[in-house]
């Protein structure tokens, strides 16, 4: 048997997710985040990625929220969310909960996108 836990705690993954879920509501209050909106799904919640060059926020704004923002997004949008960050737990998955975002422009990656088009 090893020795793992024989002088430390073990804690259960429910347990974790919790601690982290506190740890990240503690320290994150709600901020601004800018980026480029990329795997757009509306099935009443939006859910969508919120991306640059070389990283990815996983975000959804509940549909109650919907009324409030009036605003529609597209794939490639440039966006600024302002949010508050979960662990699902079931999933394990980071996620940023949106309450407010605003249209930032068109996004670097479809710009590159319509670049290439045309060069082709």
């Amino acid at each position: 048997m090893s020795d793992a836990g024989r002088n430390e705690p073990i804690y259960s993954v429910a347990e974790v997710v919790s601690q982290v879920n506190g740890v990240l509501r503690q320290n994150f209050p709600p901020v601004w985040i800018t980026g480029e909106v990329s795997n757009l799904r509306t099935p009443g919640h939006w859910y969508f990625d919120l991306i640059e060059q070389g990283a990815k926020i996983r975000c959804c704004l509940w549909r109650n929220k919907l009324p409030r923002i009036n605003l529609r997004i597209e794939n490639g949008d440039k966006i600024n969310i302002r949010a508050t960050f979960d662990i699902y737990g079931p999933s394990g998955s980071f996620s940023a909960i949106v309450d407010d975002l605003g249209l930032a422009g068109e996004g670097q990656l479809r710009q590159e996108f319509e670049r290439l088009k045309l060069k082709l």
